[in-house]
């Protein structure tokens, strides 16, 4: 199989077949194509570790929770995220779920 071709020759940051793709579709509400993969940075893949090692049933809201504040693990059951603004604090808790506690 010729993934280049099946990927629309997706690879780097330039996305222009994904661009004319998108255009092609009238598709106008798109994240930009520059940038990667939050994986791919070392800070956000630490916290997904840290969240993989201490909750085998993380949510999407727990993962959305890691890209905001600061993050201060005090045990295995205890992890405390601070905004590094006011914008953040207040999106932290939209995050908030069943049995965890945000201030």
């Amino acid at each position: 199989m010729d993934r280049s071709e099946k990927l629309l020759r997706s690879r780097g940051v330039q996305g222009s077949p994904q661009i004319d793709l998108a255009e092609q579709y009238a598709v106008h509400d798109y994240p930009c194509p520059a940038g990667g993969c939050l994986l791919t940075d070392p800070g956000f893949a630490k916290r997904i570790k840290d969240l993989m090692d201490h909750d085998i049933d993380f949510s999407t809201n727990d993962v959305h929770l890691l890209k905001i504040g600061r993050h201060f693990r005090f045990s295995g059951e205890v992890k405390l995220v601070v905004g590094r603004n006011e914008e953040e604090n207040q999106k932290n808790p939209d995050f908030a779920q069943r049995g965890k506690t945000f201030c």
